[in-house]
């Protein structure tokens, strides 16, 4: 069964020490280096500093939700963005069935070869091929990939969607994993109705599983990396989405992709909303809270919402995205921990106004 629920960016910052944020500052395209949002230049080392503290702060929280749960399987669901696949071959839906992943752990601002950070995950893959079986027998077209051949970006490996959250998760990488690929950034994308369905039928083919599985949604909202956007998020946009998963609204999330845009392109959007559709109309949620973190100077996009549920012997749910929440209060009772932060900036955005 599904016991617990997280989802987090993967963005590169999220991932590298304090000195090598400039590194990841600069890819962000020069035409776009002028047009940056005011906050950028708020964000002095000693403000980065805080950030990446807080990001380990928050990987402690998961870790310890992680280790609490005692899993026998992670899940993790997210895009590729090149380093699987190329243009030869880019499914909209693949999952992973072969016996190990490998791939490099640190992202490429790191000021090392790739290669000298690889490491190799164990897949469960029994529960690969149930998950793989299970969504044909639903009507879903999966690719198969029955082992590590990634053609995108040799020396990354696996997706970073999975290789660089796994080793801060899971330390000892003694929990297997199973990948599940959603297209999210090369179009044609899937429709919000086909995430959603996937979402339920993940739900289905899991629901009586009799392994204890954690389900990772890895990616973030709104960002524009490489294009006309980049540096910048869609806060109105973002908040939206996030306030329909946070009511249990997912009926109107389904109609989000029905029209083009540029916005709507760039980022993890479908993450968070399959995962709403796994959890479909079943128990509601209650105890929705904010994990609270010490506000600092610029607001980095982090949210940390924790969810908790009343369904015997199961965990909470996480979602996340949004802005920072606001200093902690000593008498406020917070949901059961899990946390999840997203960090949007350089390779996925920043914030458009500075702290009040």
């Amino acid at each position: 069964m599904i016991g617990l629920g997280i989802a987090t960016s993967h963005a590169p910052a999220v991932f590298c020490p304090a000195e090598w944020w400039p590194a990841v500052y600069e890819g962000v395209p020069d035409y776009m280096r002028n047009s940056q949002p005011p906050t950028a230049s708020l964000e002095t080392p000693q403000v980065v500093a805080q950030h990446v503290a807080r990001i380990e702060t928050a990987f402690q929280t998961l870790r310890a939700a992680v280790a609490a749960y005692a899993p026998d399987a992670i899940i993790y669901v997210g895009d590729d963005q090149g380093d699987m696949f190329n243009e030869s071959n880019n499914p909209s839906l693949a999952v992973f069935t072969g016996d190990e992943v490998w791939g490099a752990s640190k992202p490429r601002y790191i000021d090392q070869p790739l290669e000298d950070s690889h490491i190799t995950v164990a897949v469960h893959t029994d529960l690969a091929k149930r998950i793989l079986a299970g969504l044909v027998e639903r009507g879903f077209d999966p690719a198969n990939l029955g082992k590590m051949q990634p053609l995108g970006n040799v020396s990354q490996g696996m997706s970073h969607m999975l290789i660089h959250p796994h080793p801060r998760l899971v330390p000892e990488l003694d929990i297997p994993v199973v990948a599940i690929f959603i297209n999210e950034n090369f179009p044609p994308l899937p429709t919000g109705q086909r995430c959603w369905d996937l979402g339920l039928a993940l739900r289905d083919i899991l629901g009586d599983a009799p392994e204890r599985i954690v389900l990772y949604a890895s990616g973030g909202l709104s960002h524009d990396p490489r294009g006309p956007r980049a540096g910048w998020v869609d806060e109105p946009l973002d908040n939206w989405v996030l306030e329909r998963i946070k009511r249990n609204e997912g009926e109107k999330l389904i109609n989000l992709f029905a029209f083009d845009s540029d916005t709507l392109r760039g980022g993890d959007r479908r993450n968070p909303r399959l995962d709403h559709g796994r959890r479909g109309d079943g128990p509601r949620r209650h105890g929705a809270g904010l994990f609270p973190l010490a506000p600092c100077q610029v607001r980095p996009r982090f949210r940390l919402l924790a969810r908790a549920r009343r369904h015997p012997g199961r965990r909470p749910i996480a979602h996340g995205g949004g802005r920072l929440p606001p200093a902690p209060d000593p008498g406020r009772k917070t949901a059961a921990p899990s946390a999840l932060f997203r960090r949007t900036r350089g390779h996925c955005g920043r914030n458009r106004s500075p702290v009040p």
